[in-house]
């Protein structure tokens, strides 16, 4: 692997290319097709005294998205650098993800049964991807991460995350855009440090096909939502992207790659963090839906619509992005 952060990768593969292009365009193409679909067979999210929309509104964005990026992906992108038994893992992982996803969405399951799932499929992976042992290199104070306690914190970390995607699907724009910014600049980060081209290139497609899905929600009255079928399988895309890289490395340039992952996946971290530890003091189940996210304040205190919202929080990740290649180009 490539250990050093040069400013720019090389440039990408005209395979890429195509294959970013063509989830793009098939998300832009069938989407609408399946939302007539969805509001001729109630296929509708309402709602509700917890839900910020108005109006009933299909939740098919996911349903059409996932399969658009993998298809892509198997098409344009044959995974010959990831290990059979990642690669098979990751696929039944992402289809049993997505399928309780499609479920839910159509007629919603309890987080008691969504969770027990979720942990059996990220420890399946975990395990399949070999991502421990860890070398943290000793930032705060940890160096290796290994053996039981370490397959529980990562299987922690692949829950927190799961969980904390799906929490920013919560007003229109904000989860596409963020992903799209996120998602982008990390594939990017893989296809320097040479980390893995097959991720880097699931990565960079899921950017392009999620931005085509901003076309339908990205707008004061969406036409759709993401929807479970999505949030919970990109969720596990970038558990999964976050801790190969830090597998692989525990620097990106000059600085601790897990401080870089960190800083770049901001939102939904502090996001999370406060809306557990504020459910958990008041005796909450953290489960528990509520409108206090950081978005709904921002809704309620700094701006007045959903896309000026989102615009606020994809532009601050924006200039997060730059500063974090800045800071890693000129350290490393």
């Amino acid at each position: 692997m490539n250990n050093s952060f040069i400013l720019l990768p090389d440039p990408l593969d005209p395979s890429l290319v195509l294959a970013m292009m063509a989830a793009f365009v098939a998300v832009i193409t069938i989407t609408p097709g399946i939302i007539k679909y969805a509001l001729k067979v109630n296929w509708i999210d309402h709602p509700n005294e917890r839900k910020l929309h108005k109006r009933p509104t299909p939740s098919v964005g996911g349903l059409v998205l996932i399969p658009c990026i993998f298809i892509a992906w198997l098409l344009f992108a044959t995974p010959e650098t990831m290990d059979r038994s990642s690669f098979v893992t990751l696929m039944a992982a992402i289809f049993l993800m997505y399928s309780m996803g499609v479920y839910d969405d159509r007629w919603p399951l309890s987080h008691r049964v969504k969770l027990p799932i979720q942990v059996i499929l990220s420890a399946s992976l975990i395990n399949a991807m070999g991502i421990l042992p860890l070398d943290f290199n000793g930032t705060l104070g940890i160096h290796l991460i290994d053996g039981w306690w370490g397959f529980l914190l990562i299987l922690l970390f692949f829950q927190f995350t799961i969980n904390a995607v799906n929490f920013i699907d919560g007003i229109n724009g904000l989860l596409g855009s963020y992903t799209t910014v996120t998602l982008a600049f990390l594939g990017i980060v893989f296809l320097a440090l040479e980390v893995d081209p097959a991720m880097a290139w699931l990565l960079l497609i899921t950017a392009a096909g999620t931005s085509a899905y901003l076309f339908f929600n990205f707008k004061r009255k969406a036409e759709t939502f993401m929807g479970d079928a999505g949030s919970t399988v990109i969720g596990l895309i970038i558990a999964a992207s976050v801790s190969m890289l830090l597998s692989h490395s525990s620097k990106v340039g000059g600085m601790s790659s897990f401080f870089f992952v960190a800083i770049l996946f901001w939102y939904p971290l502090v996001d999370s963090l406060q809306v557990y530890s504020r459910r958990i003091l008041r005796g909450q189940s953290p489960f528990q839906a509520d409108q206090r996210h950081i978005h709904h304040l921002l809704l309620k205190h700094v701006v007045n619509n959903h896309v000026k919202a989102s615009s606020l929080v994809a532009l601050s990740t924006i200039v997060v992005a730059i500063l974090l290649w800045t800071i890693a180009s000129s350290t490393g």
